[in-house]
């Protein structure tokens, strides 16, 4: 267990985990996006402690080097799953006074609230592990392609394959310095944030311009060319096609987009529930509507539908406890309950410390019973996110889907009605979020062969002292930037509001139903069709409600960052297929470089630097 759990990579962990908070908040704000980046995690962890080797420090083991992962990711994913990047500028900048906003919390408040949220998602994930996680049913690709990462940085030099490990840890220190580099000329010149590559005019009414953002370029070559075409099609539609019209009318792309993601969330997750009961039902189901409509005798229907099943007439029960089991195997499943049940007892005081922090933060305007059934949703939504994540590396899109089922016990006139729905949707998607984005971690220590005791640990210290940096670098950006703004847009908390106002039936601008619902139409049946035949090779050029949506949501200048390294990777993919990994480590590496360097920007106000060029 020493070498399972150390004090020294819980420490590291947690300084990286500050590196991906900050990122995840910046990215957050600006465009609603975030990242786990367990490899780079990893990858850095191992660079720290081989520089330190030459001092004479032992070098990491591998589960070390996991336990670094899990904790860093632990402290980077807070502020999504405390919604620092969506809920909070949500009640403090987009709520409107007839519903109850601006809702300003205090330094205290927001530290709390953290704090309720950063506990029973770890807790959910620890209770799930042996059902969802250990059994080897799901590809999990990305924790399998984490893992093999940090295999490789243990293989000896004759033994490792091509391009392993040397060129990843190259990268990382190569990639820092012009990244940062980039993104401080970009901030002393800012025209380079918005060129107009189509002309002053496009730009001006249509706000088609380019960013030469390195972090943006990062995140498309991590998308991929596939989702970063989706999205510069819903930018092409939105930014391009009904731009102008919509702005005669005041502007209302966001619920076209809003029609797109929610038709898309509810068809996947409508799909990921019953797909399980098709699957074992399906046959039945068919073979009973075909002896109905031909009025044929469908006796043996039930027997062909048990035929798989027979029965056990061995004197042991399959089940049951076999008087011969070896003494440590009963050991080991007695050590296994004793571990369930105490998780079992921390999660339920977890639900009782979320409730207390949200009732002190919120007070009477938020009813007890709200948190209660935000936590008892969150429930099935991890296991939806771990299912998903397992068969794909995609976490649905669950926050909206919270929203829907809130609206349906909430009337739309009730006081306060969209803070109720959107506090309960943050409550339910961060548990599911976290949950998933856990069990990822705990799939990669599996495969590599490190306890999950030691993972959970360090989780948990992990979390709590990302609740704390979150408070800190959430108040550091938005005391530095106007907000909402030109630069830090928070194009997630404007959805989460518009949502909460859709579903609540507050109704929509001029035009926007027509246009909505034809859209979310369309969408529903693009996605049923993607999702159905998810193994054709046409089912990549429909595009994705996600993504589609996301386009239009951002301002195309973002997009076209995007898209320009989704085609980058692949290119480099063609040119380069054994090096996929190099492309997350890069992409990576460009995020951190850019939210990193962007902490220059306050040094430039604090000292009065001047800017170069136009605004």
């Amino acid at each position: 267990m020493s070498r399972n759990f150390t004090l020294r990579g819980v420490f590291v962990g947690c300084l990286i985990g500050v590196l991906i908070n900050l990122s995840n908040t910046y990215y957050g704000l600006i465009a609603g996006s975030s990242q786990q980046m367990p490899i780079v995690s990893a990858l850095l962890g191992f660079l720290i402690f081989k520089s330190l080797s030459r001092l004479g420090i032992e070098l990491l083991s591998k589960a070390e080097n996991v336990l670094i992962a899990s904790t860093a990711t632990a402290t980077g994913c807070m502020p999504v799953t405390a919604g620092f990047a969506e809920l909070i500028p949500a009640l403090e900048y987009v709520l409107d006074p007839e519903d109850g906003g601006p809702v300003r919390l205090s330094w205290a408040k927001r530290m709390l609230w953290s704090l309720g949220l950063c506990f029973f998602g770890i807790l959910f994930a620890a209770l799930l592990r042996n059902r969802l996680v250990e059994p080897n049913n799901m590809p999990w690709p990305g924790a399998t392609a984490s893992s093999n990462v940090i295999q490789a940085l243990y293989i000896e030099p004759e033994e490792a394959p091509p391009y392993s490990d040397e060129l990843n840890l190259s990268l990382l220190p190569t990639i820092f310095p012009f990244d940062s580099d980039q993104t401080i000329v970009i901030l002393l010149v800012p025209i380079l944030r918005d060129i107009p590559i189509l002309g002053p005019t496009l730009a001006h009414d249509c706000l088609w311009s380019l960013t030469l953002s390195p972090g943006f370029f990062g995140g498309g070559m991590i998308m991929g060319p596939e989702i970063t075409l989706y999205m510069l099609t819903g930018a092409i539609v939105g930014w391009g096609i009904l731009s102008l019209y919509v702005k005669q009318r005041g502007g209302w792309t966001v619920w076209i987009s809003l029609s797109a993601l929610v038709a898309d969330a509810f068809v996947k997750i409508s799909w990921i529930y019953f797909q399980p009961l098709w699957a074992a039902w399906g046959d039945t189901v068919r073979n009973y509507a075909w002896q109905l409509i031909y009025k044929s005798d469908y006796r043996g229907l039930v027997d062909e539908a048990s035929s798989g099943y027979t029965e056990n007439t061995d004197e042991t029960d399959c089940t049951g406890s076999d008087p011969e089991q070896p003494p440590q195997i009963k050991n080991v499943s007695n050590s296994r309950a004793g571990h369930v049940f105490i998780s079992g007892l921390l999660f339920l005081a977890s639900i009782g410390f979320c409730m207390f922090a949200t009732s002190t933060v919120f007070g009477k305007q938020f009813p007890l019973h709200y948190i209660f059934l935000s936590v008892l949703l969150a429930l099935p939504m991890a296991v939806v996110s771990i299912r998903t994540l397992g068969e794909s590396d995609y976490n649905p899109q669950s926050g909206i889907v919270s929203q829907l089922f809130f609206a349906l016990i909430t009337t739309g006139s009730r006081p306060g009605a969209v803070i109720v729905n959107v506090v309960s949707a943050a409550i339910a998607t961060a548990g599911a979020s976290q949950t998933g984005d856990l069990a990822y971690d705990f799939k990669i220590g599996q495969l590599v062969g490190a306890t999950h005791q030691a993972q959970m640990n360090g989780q948990l210290i992990g979390s709590v002292f990302g609740a704390i940096i979150s408070t800190l670098t959430y108040k550091l950006y938005v005391t530095r930037f106007q907000v909402p703004g030109p630069f830090l847009q928070i194009p997630a908390s404007f959805l989460q509001i518009s949502t909460a106002k859709l579903v609540l039936g507050r109704g929509l601008p001029e035009g926007a139903p027509q246009f909505s619902f034809v859209i979310g139409l369309i969408f529903s049946v693009l996605t049923a069709v993607k999702t159905m035949y998810a193994d054709r090779y046409w089912q990549k050029f429909i595009p994705s409600g996600v993504s589609f949506a996301v386009g239009m949501l951002l301002l195309p200048a973002y997009t076209l960052s995007r898209t320009a390294g989704g085609l980058f990777t692949g290119i480099w993919l063609i040119m380069n297929p054994s090096r996929n990994s190099s492309i997350e480590v890069i992409g990576s590496g460009l995020i951190l470089g850019e939210s990193i360097a962007s902490l220059a920007d306050l040094v430039f106000a604090a000292f009065n630097v001047p800017q170069f060029g136009p605004k």
